[in-house]
């Protein structure tokens, strides 16, 4: 029974791609925005840009999109640990990585 949502594997996934992608993606724009102003500010405007895309992106995928329980194919909540844990807001199965969160 498929619901739409993504798979740990693919929510794991999309933890460490999503914030890369949407790092380059806004330190590219506010670079290029900063420097309309000031040529200068266009350092300044990579660096916020890439740090503001990486921390909303990791947020946006650890708290606003579920993973798929393996049981039912409810939605799970990701839990910070060593290991990661997936805990299903429907059924209550808890799901264990083998990959740990160390450093958060």
């Amino acid at each position: 029974m498929k619901s739409g949502l993504p798979s740990i594997w693919l929510h794991l996934v999309l933890m460490i791609a999503l914030p890369f992608v949407a790092a380059v993606g806004l330190a590219a724009m506010f670079s290029w925005v900063a420097e309309q102003w000031e040529p200068i500010l266009g350092i300044v405007g990579f660096l916020a840009g890439g740090i503001t895309g990486m921390l909303v992106a990791r947020a946006f995928v650890k708290h606003k999109l579920p993973a798929r329980c393996p049981m039912c194919a409810g939605p799970t909540m990701y839990q910070d640990g060593n290991p990661i844990v997936y805990t299903c807001k429907t059924c209550g199965h808890a799901e264990t990585t083998r990959i740990g969160s160390e450093g958060e």
